[in-house]
């Protein structure tokens, strides 16, 4: 027998043999084909802001292919064992069919370690307050299951005809399909690599990574939160009068797309007018502490700062801005349109732990790819606003902002600005472009909604981008991230007033326009907020306040090994 003749016959039992797998489970393998739907219908909430493109049905057509293997492999284990393994197995895609079904319907995302992280943490006593909150709103979103369901059960119905066909086909064609659906098993995850599709098709796989991630995140926090539970706050001034300091915390906003900092476009209408007006105060000079969420959080908020970063101490052992307006006296919330954990969302989450009040507009961990709108916040805010009868508050708004995709960050009625307007050569790029005008037009648009809520108040509004964002400025780069470059570091920060405010406080109004055009790094932000509430603690110096009279204007700028210059990023070297 020739070698070629052996590879045949190797070839045609390995082929019959699937064949014969998929004959003898087909209930098993089309049930849990339809039970992982949610898998295609988180996948097309990801492209839903876009017109759809034939990559798209390339994206969707692999995930069949993924499932279907990932479908073949579990049913040749399962048939391996006792028969209630298999029945355990469906009970437990049927579960967590469910809980994808309900967390797509009210939170637009497949159930991931995020939420799992805040139902572990979560008491009775929220729980029960968040079903109150939302019982309208969820049960009419939990009726969007009963077609899901009825879906489920054509799709099944569905995949039992096709398999009936591949079947009855003749011996060549469907040895030649089970051999290339194995080979899809192997290579699907590579081409999906960095593609909107979650870690792993069948949801009892995805389930069995994301649960021991959760649980070790949670440990992780842990020790971040007691450290900063364990922190002693000690007051050295507390002249503190001001009803309401509001920081709207920004997302990845370059300040050199918004009309107000001279952009040729008027991509910020509202803020222009309030300008106009002499109620907002714009900072010329200022830069981000960091290009990335998570590590310039960490300096805004903490006495951490980037000359101190290789001392040793974690940013979290650092005494942080909300344990001190606590003891000062100031009922703190921090009211979020972000992930509640995650990659990027464990250091926002420890400060909203740290404050009275904390409330998120969904339940998502950094990998989710859908998001809310930012109106979302709004009636959190108000809730907020309704019942509180604090003398004193300080409130944190986290915006999504312009963060990628940032097409999805505005409703329809924003798509104002066309590709055809922008600057960049590459047709791909000009839609980016645009794309970003449109998210800073529409941020504009969610500040100014803020701002009216605190007109009749004797408030005062800070806005600050955690970092900015580089739109194909240089013809090369979108994003942020580990490079940086001066469109990542270039922030916009704003102070309103409220005419109130203004009125009570003249040498406050006067403090703050001195300030306007000197050059501030936001790692050194909570002096700076600090000195606008008038508290001190032992860790407070004045030379980082950017509103101080003796402010250091000398100050190198400085973040891995680059400082930020006359608007230009200069390595250290030269």
């Amino acid at each position: 027998m020739t070698p070629v003749k052996s590879f045949d016959k190797i070839y045609a039992d390995f082929a019959d043999g699937l064949a014969r797998l998929l004959a003898e489970n087909k209930n098993l393998a089309c049930g849990l084909f339809a039970l992982n739907l949610p898998l295609f219908v988180h996948v097309y909430m990801t492209i839903e802001y876009r017109p759809l493109v034939p990559t798209d049905a390339v994206i969707f057509a692999l995930l069949v292919a993924e499932l279907s293997a990932e479908i073949f492999v579990t049913t040749l284990i399962l048939r391996r064992l006792p028969p209630i393994f298999a029945k355990l197995f469906v009970l437990l895609t049927a579960i967590f069919f469910v809980l994808d079904a309900a967390t797509l319907t009210l939170y637009k995302s497949l159930f991931d370690k995020g939420m799992f992280q805040v139902l572990l943490d979560t008491n009775p006593q929220e729980a029960a307050e968040y079903l109150r909150d939302n019982f309208t709103v969820n049960v009419a979103k939990i009726l969007y299951v009963v077609p899901l369901v009825m879906i489920v059960g054509l799709c099944f119905k569905g995949a039992k005809i096709f398999v009936d066909f591949l079947l009855a086909r003749n011996v060549r064609f469907v040895r030649c399909v089970m051999v290339i659906g194995l080979m899809i098993l192997f290579v699907t995850p590579l081409v999906l690599s960095g593609m909107p599709v979650p870690k792993g098709a069948l949801s009892v796989t995805r389930m069995a990574v994301l649960i021991p991630r959760a649980v070790n995140e949670i440990r992780e926090y842990r020790e971040v939160y007691d450290n900063l539970d364990a922190a002693k706050i000690e007051i050295t001034r507390n002249e503190s009068d001001l009803p309401f300091v509001i920081f709207i915390l920004g997302e990845a906003t370059n300040r050199n797309h918004m009309g107000i900092y001279g952009y040729e476009k008027p991509t910020t209408p509202n803020l222009q007018r309030r300008l106009d007006a002499g109620d907002l105060i714009v900072f010329t000079d200022c830069v981000s502490g960091a290009t990335e969420t998570m590590p310039s959080c960490q300096r805004m908020f903490t006495f951490f700062r980037n000359e101190i970063r290789d001392d040793g101490r974690p940013w979290y052992t650092y005494t942080n801005l909300f344990d001190i307006l606590k003891a000062a006296g100031y009922h703190t919330a921090w009211l979020s349109n972000q992930e509640v954990t995650g990659i990027y969302g464990n250091v926002p989450r420890a400060y909203a732990d740290r404050c009275d009040e904390k409330k998120f507009t969904t339940l998502h961990d950094t990998e989710t790819t859908v998001y809310e709108l930012d109106e979302k916040i709004l009636p959190l805010l108000d809730a907020s606003l309704s019942k509180n009868s604090s003398a004193k508050n300080f409130y944190v708004l986290h915006l999504l902002g312009t963060h990628l995709n940032y097409r999805a960050r505005y409703p329809d009625e924003f798509d104002i600005f066309r590709p055809e307007d922008e600057p960049a050569q590459d047709p791909l790029q000009r839609e980016y472009q645009a794309a970003y005008d449109n998210a800073v037009l529409y941020n504009d648009f969610i500040v100014e909604q803020i701002i009216e809520r605190f007109v009749d108040k004797d408030a005062l509004i800070v806005y600050v981008a955690d970092h900015g964002e580089n739109v194909f400025a240089d013809g090369k780069h979108l994003g942020h991230g580990p490079n940086p470059d001066k469109w990542q570091f270039e922030i916009p920060v704003l102070v309103w007033l409220s005419n109130e405010c203004k009125a009570k406080r003249p040498d406050l109004v006067a403090k703050i326009s001195a300030a306007k055009n000197r050059p501030f790094m936001t790692d050194d932000l909570i002096h700076a907020l600090l000195d606008l509430t008038a508290i001190q603690t032992p860790e407070f110096d004045s030379r980082k306040s950017l509103f101080s009279a003796d402010f250091n204007a000398t100050r190198k700028r400085i973040y891995k090994g680059r400082e930020y210059r006359d608007g230009q990023l200069i390595p250290l070297s030269n």
